[in-house]
């Protein structure tokens, strides 16, 4: 009797996998990337988590940069389209590093195309090592309007999604998986998850009155300020991207599957 598996390019096996699981794995190996049993397990339970507790649906682009290999990093593990890397940026086994001064990444999407608006998103990133210059995370601004998560100091986290001047500062470490969602049009909440638990920032905003979100693409390891490269990290990161809003407790089950996900996947551990 014959059986029919569906393996990859490197041997991989990818029968039985969740339906998104199985489309990403193929996608990075199609461009280059190893994946290994325990990777491929890691990737289906970070889907099949996702859906079992609700919170997959609220995401819109994710990528995780950790093969080593620019194309398969570049992949968006939602959306399955690919962004760009642009400038000097390290392609590590488990993380991509920037310079500090070219190195950027280009998500090739806008939160408000994917339906982020004032008072709905989020966006996070896992920084395994902290920046040594003020830069930014993640982020997007035209003019006064911004939504990022940034280095201010060397040591003042700072997260803003906002019309004006309004951020969340302080009080959290500069590395680990940190977000910043909009829960509505006076609530932001800043989170950072650690190896040893989460900690937070929850801030009630002066913003009552809508606004739209930039509609420049969102650039990862740095900053898309007015359609230009702005506070370029030389920072490492495993993982970033954006989503819908989600409460602070699916906030923190989405941040436990991610770092279980990148962990197990690269041998690393969140600082």
């Amino acid at each position: 009797m014959q059986y029919a598996y569906a393996y990859q390019l490197n041997g991989s096996q990818t029968s039985g996998l969740d339906a998104n699981a199985k489309a990403y794995i193929n996608a990075v190996v199609a461009a280059g990337a190893t994946v290994n049993s325990t990777q491929r397990n890691a990737i289906n339970n970070f889907y099949k988590t996702g859906k079992s507790q609700g919170w997959y649906g609220q995401l819109k682009r994710m990528f995780l940069p950790i093969w080593g290999i620019a194309a398969p990093n570049a992949i968006g593990m939602i959306s399955g389209s690919s962004g760009t890397f642009n400038g000097t940026v390290t392609h590590a086994a488990g993380y991509v590093q920037g310079d500090g001064s070219t190195g950027y990444f280009n998500f090739g999407s806008t939160m408000p195309n994917d339906g982020l608006t004032f008072d709905n998103g989020l966006m996070f990133a896992l920084c395994n090592q902290a920046p040594t210059v003020i830069s930014s995370y993640i982020g997007v601004t035209t003019g006064s309007n911004t939504q990022v998560i940034r280095a201010a100091s060397t040591t003042l986290i700072q997260g803003r999604y906002t019309n004006n001047s309004t951020a969340v500062n302080g009080g959290l470490a500069m590395n680990g998986i940190l977000t910043l969602a909009s829960q509505a049009s006076n609530l932001r909440s800043l989170r950072r998850r650690a190896s040893s638990g989460v900690l937070s920032l929850n801030t009630s905003s002066t913003e009552t009155a809508s606004f739209s979100l930039s509609n420049l693409n969102c650039y990862g390891i740095a900053r898309n300020f007015s359609g230009g490269l702005s506070e370029p990290s030389n920072g490492r990161f495993g993982s970033y991207g954006y989503s819908l809003k989600m409460s602070d407790s699916d906030t923190d089950l989405f941040t436990l599957a991610l770092k279980n996900l990148w962990e197990t996947c690269t041998g690393l551990t969140l600082p």
